[in-house]
């Protein structure tokens, strides 16, 4: 037992280590199209996820429960290795970090983000840890079982590009956030079905909800990335790999606070309330999420953005009087 605590600590490590220096890499190498590369990254996580259950059952039907382990670690090893060979050198990738994050979590764009990543990984978590036993009133096969649960991630995966690619179009991110969020909230309306819905639960109503849900969670969450980036750097955090590593660190915290926050707080409500009524609170949840996100950005385009492009017009008539000959 012991043993086993102290891989699965090993894991969470070494997983938030390497999530949190892809996400920074990214961000550096393609500082223009930050979401729609984002969106690939999230297109393969999302691919990993279909593919896992399925590839470690046939490893462990050939090899018992050892096998599956095995393979993975060799692949992770050989990967690992790879990088390392074929990685070139990053500027500024070795100077260790000696500030806070609580200058970063004073911005206001960054907090407005922050709602979305954490009440979105929430919702994921919970559906983890309740969607199985939720399916159990509709007598289905495991094999069915399963599709029924992959209906979302795979929607996810496939349109994370998509999202991705208009996020990288101006406004488009803010724009996405929003509805993504909305959309999350019509999602879980349905798959309680809410109480305030008075609809019977069924099985092509739960499928609709999963699909719904996908959709919304990867509009929401795709961009949401480069809003805490933009939002680091309009604030005066320095356009480096310092402060990529620095969001990404706050982005992969923030996910995993709302993996734990999701099956803890929500199974205590499953067993408390009911699915239902659980469902109906974190489409609560989403919707708040999405009338903060809007309220917020319609500041930010009437009030915000204009005084910054007040400053930088200041600022370059300054330089330019500055080196103007007399």
């Amino acid at each position: 037992m012991v043993l086993c605590f102290i891989c699965r600590t090993l894991e969470g490590v070494g997983a938030a280590a390497a999530t949190t220096a892809s996400f920074a890499i990214v961000a550096h190498e393609f500082p223009d199209r930050i979401s729609t590369a984002f969106g690939l990254m999230e297109t393969f996580s999302g691919a990993g996820f279909i593919v896992g259950p399925f590839l470690g059952g046939v490893l462990f039907q050939l090899g018992g429960f050892t096998l599956p382990f095995a393979v993975l670690g060799g692949v992770l090893l050989t990967m690992a290795m790879i990088y390392v060979a074929i990685f070139p050198s990053i500027a500024g990738a070795h100077t260790p970090y000696t500030g806070s994050l609580l200058p970063l979590m004073q911005i206001a764009t960054v907090c407005v983000a922050c709602m979305t990543v954490l009440v979105g990984s929430s919702a994921l978590g919970f559906l983890d840890a309740a969607f199985q036993p939720h399916l159990v009133q509709f007598r289905l096969t495991p094999i069915l079982t399963g599709v029924v649960f992959l209906t979302g991630p795979s929607l996810y995966a496939i349109l994370a590009p998509l999202w991705g690619w208009l996020a990288d179009k101006g406004p488009a991110a803010k724009i996405l956030i929003v509805v993504g969020n909305l959309i999350c909230a019509v999602a879980m309306l349905l798959l309680g079905p809410s109480p305030l819905l008075q609809l019977k639960s069924h099985l092509w109503l739960t499928i609709v909800a999963m699909v719904v849900l996908g959709i919304g969670i990867g509009a929401s969450q795709v961009p949401v990335f480069q809003e805490l980036l933009e939002g680091a750097k309009m604030d005066g955090f320095p356009d480096d790999f310092e402060t990529n590593g620095l969001v990404s660190g706050l982005y992969t915290s923030l996910f995993s606070l709302g993996a734990f926050i999701g099956p803890v707080a929500g199974g205590y409500m499953n067993d408390h309330v009911g699915f239902e009524w659980t469902s109906s609170l974190l489409a609560l949840l989403f919707a708040v999420v999405a009338l903060t996100t809007a309220l917020f950005s319609v500041a930010y385009w009437r009030l915000i953005l204009p005084r910054l492009q007040e400053l930088e017009a200041d600022a370059s008539t300054k330089e330019h009087l500055l080196v103007e000959p007399i």
